[in-house]
């Protein structure tokens, strides 16, 4: 099942880049982000693809660093609405899909011969955005709450290229 799950969800992300027909309308690049109930800061990979003037779709993938032996990592497929811009800064609400996928891993030695447990949780995405460009590159900063099993408020910042 869990297969099936992320076999879906790896479909959706690879279908919102291979539709892209214009390569102007798709930027790349990261940035760092941080999880209310990680509790600890990961660096993300983003990408977006300018569906229309107001609708840009969003994947990204989120690896926050290893805390306590639980490693977290969370790919997004996000849709963002631009609904304001104010002073050049693009303004936008977000929904879209949260895969997160947590994994325990004891060290041998700790529980005999080493434990290992992942799970992964579907989750919504809400939340807000705003961007702003510089020519080839566009500067981000978002906050986004996922609902669902593994709840978290999520703020990642950074650095888009454009194609």
């Amino acid at each position: 099942m869990r297969q099936t799950v992320k076999l879906i969800i790896l479909s959706a992300f690879i279908f919102a880049f291979s539709s892209a027909v214009n390569a102007q309308n798709i930027k790349v690049g990261g940035g760092l982000a941080y999880s209310t109930n990680i509790g600890n800061p990961g660096i993300s990979l983003n990408g977006t693809y300018k569906f229309n003037e107001k609708i840009d779709i969003a994947p990204s993938f989120v690896y926050y660093f290893t805390k306590d032996y639980v490693n977290w990592k969370e790919l997004n497929i996000d849709e963002h609405y631009m609904f304001m811009k104010k002073n050049d800064i693009d303004i936008y609400a977000l929904g879209g899909l949260a895969l997160t996928m947590v994994s325990l891993d004891f060290p041998s030695g700790w529980l005999g011969s080493g434990y290992s447990y992942s799970e992964t949780y579907i989750g919504l995405n809400v939340g807000a955005g705003a961007i702003k460009n510089f020519g080839k590159f566009d500067v981000f900063a978002e906050a986004k709450y996922t609902i669902g099993t593994a709840d978290h408020l999520a703020v990642t910042g950074g650095v888009l290229y454009r194609l």
